[in-house]
């Protein structure tokens, strides 16, 4: 892909998401409605494990977010397609697969180890 292709797909991806966060920002109940448990928690109980969820969700959202800004960094100062950690570069597959990888798949797996 060429450099605006590649920027053109990072901000609209960016975008993408700073929608979806916005989205999940709101509240599940309207504001001042407190959710309440006990033995009549009904419809309470699913509101928080649906906050549970979303707010999950919106930490997920946030790393990919943060690993675009970090791309668009790369594509600006020339190092796109360079992994951060090892130096080496990307695979072009790996990159077509997820433009805003920032590490190769080697250091990618050696991050996502306990």
């Amino acid at each position: 892909m060429e450099r605006d292709e590649i920027l053109a797909l990072l901000e609209a991806r960016r975008d993408e998401l700073a929608g979806q966060l916005a989205e999940l920002a709101e509240p599940v109940r309207a504001p001042g409605v407190q959710m309440q448990f006990g033995k009549r928690a009904g419809d309470h109980t699913s509101d928080a494990v649906l906050q549970m969820t979303r707010t999950m969700t919106a930490g997920e959202l946030y790393q990919v977010a943060t690993e675009i800004a970090r791309a668009l960094e790369k594509l600006d100062d020339g190092t796109y397609g360079t992994c951060d950690v090892c130096r080496r570069p990307i695979a072009p597959e790996r990159l077509e697969a997820l433009a805003w990888a920032t590490r190769c798949v080697s250091c990618q797996a050696r991050k996502a180890k306990p």
